[in-house]
């Protein structure tokens, strides 16, 4: 056996420098140590590397028994007879008023603006009630005032001069119609007037279905368009004074834009939602399993053993981490190829889904190091990382519906998470999939809508920072807390020099004069036999005690060496 140092640290606390043939040989023992204690495990290794892959094979059938081959819009007209679409007729706000009647309140009130209201209540009709404010908060309270039930359409509208020009703002009720549907998209049911398109943007024209003008957010049937071309009517007459340029403004109708015929795949709307829990279920097992079996060495003392016979805290976490990423990467692997055969993506470049997939197992294994340094019982540990687990991703549930009303910096902040950051980068990907473009090296940073700001290269690069910032959280907190059997570190150590100089092992091969041996009270080296441990000139200091001072020993090969303590012990 070659000698192992019996020491990581000098005696002033700074690193003792370590051959690299020796960290080498404890990482190649290590990495056999561990797939002995895996190949052992038979049922939890077949679970880690199978789960995921028939996870994944459940989206398949799924992808298979959905028709992407059916096609939508496929009627002509004259102007296009040989070019099937989605064809709409023109329509006129003030002629299609779908309000049975109105209450609109208007500020300022003065002598213009009342002018311009009354000429908006003849466009409306008799069925026009109209108020005038010197407040606009108590414009708004009047509105509140009506209640949630009321079936009036409601508004209040805002007049705001500036010199010849003049500004309109309109006062709806925050919810299109006033009435808060029965579901928890809360933004499906708002006035979405801050964005030009969907975030999920479909391959076919919005909300085609009857090729109705009802789309989301309800710009027709909440009277929205009405009251928007009444007032810009008005205005035309009041800022132009002439009736014709008037009469000219109200021709004018307004129409969708056809759509050319397409395929039509829902499959991909699954992938917001299905891919996501997919993935968080794909990798649970192991998660588990990596938290569980280092609490195991650290509830049985096995760490502190291999650490005392010469094991280096890094190589120990660096054997860990090898096994697992290997089978991760077979899982992962085994997913991409699931994805490429069942075209899952089909419009997505496959090495980049690999580097996502590579880079969320990573930053798993760096979370499940973080969960074991907190924990000293492996059951327990294991238990409470499967909720941890779960509750990292719970923050997608609320996020998922308001991506395109957070800033960058929250959708950031919400990434330090990695199975949230991971849930957000696979709704990117299906974004990406419903527009039919797919996610690709050349649009790693460009965020799927002209509306969002997120991109797919800003969720890889969060998952690298995850797994740092993971992975030096548990350096730390292992160092300042080790647990029962372990010596903590002062929580400043790392801002210490001694720490980071490494100081060379002491190689003296002649004792001190103090600990020359005599023939009286020390029995001779044998001769013709090996060392295989030798120690020389061992000092151990706790604090200010000196606990071991100069000590001098060679355990030989082919004997057993006792120590032996003043007690006996």
């Amino acid at each position: 056996m070659d000698p192992i140092n019996s020491s990581s640290h000098s005696e002033d606390g700074g690193r003792v420098k370590r051959e690299p043939a020796s960290m080498f040989r404890q990482l190649r023992l290590l990495i056999w140590k561990n797939y002995i204690l895996q190949i052992r495990r038979p049922a939890a290794t077949i679970l880690e590397i199978g789960l995921p892959v028939v996870l994944f094979l459940l989206l398949l059938v799924l992808r298979r028994s959905t028709d992407s081959t059916k096609f939508k819009c496929e009627d002509t007209n004259a102007q296009a007879p040989n070019q099937p679409g989605c064809f709409y007729g023109p329509y006129d706000p003030l002629i299609s008023d779908p309000c049975t009647s109105w209450y609109v309140d208007y500020f300022p009130m003065d002598a213009t603006t009342t002018g311009i209201m009354t000429q908006v209540g003849t466009l409306l009709g008799n069925r026009t009630t109209l108020t005038g404010f010197d407040s606009e908060d108590n414009m708004v309270l009047d509105l509140q005032s009506l209640g949630d039930t009321n079936p009036l359409c409601r508004v209040g509208v805002v007049f705001q001069q500036n010199g010849d020009a003049m500004s309109v703002s309109y006062r709806f009720d925050s919810v299109p119609g006033g009435v808060l549907p029965d579901s928890n998209d809360v933004t499906k049911f708002s006035w979405l007037t801050s964005n030009a398109f969907p975030f999920n943007e479909g391959l076919g024209p919005r909300d085609d279905i009857d090729k109705s003008d009802d789309v989301l957010p309800g710009y027709r049937v909440h009277g929205f368009l009405s009251i928007q071309k009444a007032v810009s009517s008005a205005l035309v007459n009041f800022l132009t004074g002439s009736q014709e340029a008037t009469d000219a403004y109200n021709t004018l109708n307004i129409q969708r834009m056809p759509f050319p015929r397409y395929k039509d795949d829902p499959f991909v709307f699954a992938l917001q939602f299905g891919m996501p829990v997919l993935l968080l279920l794909s990798l649970l097992f192991t998660a588990l399993s990596i938290v569980r079996n280092l609490v195991h060495e650290k509830e049985r003392r096995l760490k502190e053993s291999m650490k005392m016979m010469g094991l280096t805290n890094f190589v120990h976490w660096l054997a860990w981490f090898i096994q697992y990423l290997l089978y991760m990467m077979i899982a992962v692997t085994s997913i991409t190829i699931i994805i490429a055969v069942g075209k899952i993506l089909p419009n997505s470049d496959l090495s980049l889904v690999l580097v996502f997939l590579t880079l969320f197992a990573i930053s798993s294994i760096a979370f499940a190091f973080l969960v074991s340094v907190f924990f000293s019982k492996s059951q327990t540990a294991a238990a409470m990382a499967g909720i941890l687990w779960f509750l990292s991703y719970m923050p997608y549930f609320f996020i998922s519906t308001r991506m395109n009303t957070m800033s960058l910096s929250s959708k950031l902040g919400a990434c330090i998470l990695s199975t949230t950051c991971m849930a957000m980068g696979s709704n990117i990907m299906a974004s990406f999939e419903s527009n039919g473009a797919g996610v690709h090296w050349s649009n790693l940073h460009e965020p799927p809508t002209v509306d969002s700001d997120f991109t797919f290269g800003a969720v890889l690069g969060m998952f690298i920072y995850d797994t740092a910032l993971y992975l030096i959280a548990t350096w730390y907190i292992e160092a300042v807390f080790p647990g029962e059997f372990g010596i903590p570190k002062k929580w400043y150590f790392c801002f210490q020099s001694s720490y980071w100089c490494s100081s060379p092992e002491r190689q003296t091969d002649v004792p001190p004069e103090s600990g020359q041996a005599r023939k009286d009270t020390f029995e001779a080296d044998p001769t013709g036999m090996h060392a295989g441990i030798s120690i020389r000139g061992l000092r151990k200091v706790f604090d200010n005690k000196v606990a071991v001072n100069g000590t001098w020993l060679n355990m030989y090969e082919g004997q057993v060496t006792a120590l032996l303590g003043h007690n006996g012990a």
